[in-house]
This record gives structure tokens, C-alpha cells and sequence, in this order.
């Protein structure tokens, strides 16, 4: 029985919107500069750069962070990056505990950042995550928009909070 689950969109971000912004300028601009014309030889490359354009942007608009806790794990997945969900039993988890978090500080920014893989984050957008520390050391961060909710799960479920240094 699931105790939460959430589904976060991409459509919010700005930072989505700037990038297919630029995304379709650049295609504009390339078939602009470049007067391809159906007949010219220039015209299946650009067709080629359109459609992975638009295909780009169809991804980027698919995007989604889908959350689900139950007693026994939590699972979540990145779509289209991750397409199957990540499960992690409570039993794997030392602690964890929704906290307010730096996006670019301490993640270099939204999406999926895994630069160590000891401290990896899965996020869309906002500053709010459940950061879970396992017992193997290993820290992962998953954002939520729903803290009052999450938190509540988390204390009736007895997770042990992480320790503050």
C-alpha cells in the first residue's frame, strides 16, 4: 500500500522552457542562414536537424519525477532517463529527512546529478528534497513539492532523522 506518492512535471521549470526556446531558435536560424529550400541540397539535413529538434523538445515536455513510498521502500524514477523505477528497501536506509537543499551549490543545478556516487540527486525544480543517507554511506536526494506530507510519512513510519554536523 503506498503511504505517498507524487509526480512532478517539467512544465514548471524555466530553465525547460529557455532550453526549447533555444532548442527552435537554433533550428530557425540554421534554416534561415542557410535558405534551404525543398530541391536544395542543403533541405534533408535540415529536415534531419528539425525532426531531432522536435524530438528533443518531446522528450524535455515528457519529462517527470515520480515518487512512491510504501513501508517497505520507496521507489522513483527520472522519465524518459530512468524508463524503469529505482527501488531502495527502508532496510538500506540509515536515515533520512526532508530538508531544504541548494540546487546549483550543492548539485550543480537541477535534473539528474550523480557526479560522485556517493552523493547523487534526482530532481526538477524548487529547493526541497528527501535526502536518504544509507548505510552504506551513499547519499541520495529526491525532490518533492509535498514536505508537510512526506514528512508526516516519514515520522509515522520511525525513519531515524539524518544527524546535522
Amino acid at each position: 500500500m503506498e503511504l505517498f506518492q507524487e509526480r512532478q512535471t517539467l512544465h514548471r521549470n524555466p530553465i525547460m522552457w529557455i532550453t526549447i526556446l533555444l532548442i527552435l531558435a537554433t533550428g530557425f536560424w540554421a534554416v534561415k542562414t542557410e535558405n534551404a529550400l525543398p530541391g536544395d541540397e542543403d533541405w534533408p539535413g535540415m529536415l534531419i536537424l528539425m525532426a531531432v529538434q522536435a524530438g528533443l523538445v518531446l522528450l524535455l515536455l515528457q519529462g517527470r519525477l515520480e515518487t512512491f513510498v510504501t513501508r517497505e521502500e520507496i521507489r522513483f524514477r527520472w522519465f524518459p532517463f530512468m524508463w524503469k523505477a529505482r527501488s531502495i528497501r527502508w532496510s538500506d536506509v540509515a536515515s533520512a529527512e526532508v530538508r531544504s537543499y541548494k540546487p546549483i551549490r550543492e548539485y550543480g543545478g537541477w535534473g539528474l546529478k550523480g557526479y560522485s556516487h556517493k552523493n547523487r540527486a534526482f530532481t526538477i525544480d524548487g529547493n526541497v528534497g528527501l535526502q536518504l543517507v544509507m548505510k552504506s554511506g551513499d547519499r541520495i536526494l529526491i525532490s518533492t513539492k509535498q514536505r508537510e506530507k512526506l514528512e508526516v510519512v516519514l515520522f509515522e513510519m520511525k525513519i531515524p532523522k539524518t544527524p546535522h554536523v
